[in-house]
Formats: C-alpha cells, sequence, structure tokens
C-alpha cells in the first residue's frame, strides 16, 4: 500500500516558529498517526521562501493562462 503523510504547517509565524500537525497513514484511510508539535523559528526559511515564490511563481503564473478551459460553446437548456 501506498503510504500519505501530511504536515500541516500552523499559523504564520517563520520568526517564532510554527506549532504543527503529522499524519502518518494509508491513502484513502484515516490516518494511523497523528502528532501534534512545534517547529523552531528558522530565520533562513523566510529568505528561501521568497526565492522560491520568485522562481516558481512567475513560471506558475505563465502556466496559469496556458491551464485555463476555454469552452467551444455554451447551451441553456433546449437551445
Amino acid at each position: 500500500m501506498t503510504k500519505l503523510v501530511v504536515l500541516e504547517l500552523i499559523g504564520n509565524s517563520i520568526d517564532r516558529g510554527f506549532d504543527s500537525t503529522l499524519e502518518v497513514g494509508e491513502v484513502g484511510e484515516r490516518p494511523q498517526l497523528r502528532e501534534r508539535g512545534t517547529l523552531p523559528a528558522n530565520p533562513q526559511l523566510q529568505e528561501t521562501l521568497q526565492y522560491w515564490e520568485s522562481c516558481y511563481g512567475v513560471l506558475d503564473r505563465a502556466r496559469g493562462s496556458l491551464r485555463r478551459l476555454k469552452p467551444k460553446g455554451i447551451s441553456y437548456g433546449n437551445e
């Protein structure tokens, strides 16, 4: 079976750390393990996040216009 691991960061405090929840389980099933904890502050994380957003944000915005579906036509009722 394939495992699913979910790490949830709660709050938005890069300078003070994050509360977190870790869930581990099989795909499509309830988690077998759920742990709550805290992650320490990491000042370098803000710089890394900004770098990631500058690199991948541009790519995502460029691809976003290509991913939009455009209908060939719209019909309502018995038209």
